[in-house]
C-alpha cells in the first residue's frame, strides 16, 4: 500500500516540475519574442498591455456615450488581456492569435460564401473590377522605386535565403498612413479609402502590396486579432500561387478576392520556379484589412481610442 501512495505522490511531483518548467520555457520564449522595436506591433501590445484597464476607463470617462453602447466584452476582453487570461478563451480548432481574441464572433478559415460576401462586402465588385489598373499601378511604382531607390520609400524585406523571399510595398502600417508610398499608387489608395469598413487610423490595420518569390512559401503564422477580416486581391499569381488557412487551401485567381480570418494558422505559397513575365515570376496580391462584421460600431470606436495607428510604424 505505501509502495502505492508513494509512487503516485512521486508522479505526481513529476507532473508538477515539468508543469513549471513548461511554464518558464513558455515566458522565456515570449521574452525571446519581444523584439522590442518601436514599429512592431506585438512588441506594442504586449508592452501595453498592463495599462489598458485604466486606458478603457479614462476613454468611458472621456466618451460616455460609449460606456453604455460599447457592449460588456470589451471591458471583459480588456481584463482578460492584461491578466493574461484572454489566452484560455474559447476558440475554433487552429485560430490562435498572438494578441486577444474577442469572445463571441463568427470563427470563419476563409469568408467566401457568395452569401455572405454580398452582405458584408458589397463594394467587393467595384473593387475586383479594377484590378488591371491596381496592377497597372504596382508595375509603374516598381520602375518608380527603381529609378529613385528603396530607400525613398517603405519596401519591406523578410529574406529567407540569400534573396529576399517576401517583400511588401505598404500604404497603411498599424493604422498609420505612408504618403510617399500613397503617392506612387493614387488610385488603389483612393478605392482602399472608400471602403467603409477599411481599418485605418487604428493600429490593427494594415494594407500593401505583397510579393513573394517563385519558389517561396511563408511560414505558417498566426495573427494578432480576431476583430479583423484580411482580404487577398491577387494581381499577378503564376500557377501553384495559393493561401492557405487552418487546413484549408485555396488557389489564387487573378482578380478574385480571397477573404480570410488570420487569427488562424496560415500561409502563402508560390510554387512557381521560373522567373519569367513581367512581375518575373513573383506573386503580387493587394491585402488590406477590414472590420470583421460582429464588431460592433461602438466596439470600433473604443477599439480606435484604445489602439490608435501607431506613429513609429514606418
Amino acid at each position: 500500500m505505501w509502495v502505492i501512495i508513494g509512487s503516485v505522490a512521486l508522479c505526481l511531483i513529476c507532473v508538477v516540475i515539468f508543469i513549471r518548467r513548461r511554464n518558464s520555457a513558455r515566458r522565456l520564449s515570449e521574452q525571446e519574442n519581444v523584439c522590442g522595436r518601436p514599429n512592431c506591433v506585438k512588441c506594442t501590445f504586449r508592452r501595453r498591455a498592463p495599462e489598458l484597464p485604466s486606458e478603457l476607463d479614462r476613454v468611458l470617462a472621456v466618451y460616455p456615450d460609449l460606456k453604455g453602447s460599447a457592449s460588456q466584452r470589451i471591458v471583459r476582453l480588456i481584463k482578460d488581456i492584461s491578466t493574461g487570461e484572454n489566452a484560455s478563451a474559447s476558440r475554433a480548432e487552429l485560430q490562435n492569435p498572438t494578441g486577444f481574441l474577442l469572445p463571441e464572433l463568427a470563427a470563419r478559415r476563409f469568408w467566401d460564401d457568395e452569401f455572405m460576401m454580398k452582405r458584408y462586402f458589397p463594394w467587393l465588385e467595384q473593387l475586383e473590377a479594377a484590378t488591371d489598373a491596381i496592377r497597372d499601378e504596382y508595375l509603374k511604382a516598381c520602375d518608380t522605386i527603381a529609378n529613385a531607390g528603396s530607400e525613398s520609400y517603405a519596401v519591406y524585406e523578410q529574406s529567407a535565403k540569400p534573396a529576399a523571399a517576401w517583400s511588401a510595398l505598404e500604404f497603411y502600417n498599424q493604422g498609420l498612413r505612408n504618403e510617399p508610398n500613397c503617392s506612387l499608387c493614387p488610385r488603389t489608395v483612393a478605392l482602399l479609402d472608400s471602403i467603409p469598413d477599411f481599418m485605418k487610423d487604428v493600429g490593427f490595420g494594415f494594407a500593401y502590396f505583397s510579393i513573394l518569390d517563385p519558389g517561396m512559401k511563408t511560414a505558417p503564422a498566426f495573427g494578432l486579432c480576431n476583430i479583423r477580416l484580411r482580404f487577398q486581391l491577387p494581381l499577378m499569381v503564376p500557377s501553384g500561387s495559393a493561401m492557405v488557412v487552418g487546413k484549408q487551401r485555396r488557389p489564387f485567381v487573378p482578380g478574385k478576392s480571397l477573404i480570410f480570418d488570420d487569427s488562424f494558422l496560415h500561409s502563402v505559397e508560390n510554387n512557381n520556379l521560373e522567373r519569367d513575365g513581367p512581375a518575373n515570376g513573383q506573386q503580387v496580391v493587394l491585402l488590406f484589412d477590414v472590420w470583421h462584421p460582429g464588431v460592433t460600431p461602438a466596439e470600433r470606436q473604443v477599439f480606435k481610442h484604445l489602439f490608435p495607428a501607431n506613429p513609429e510604424a514606418f
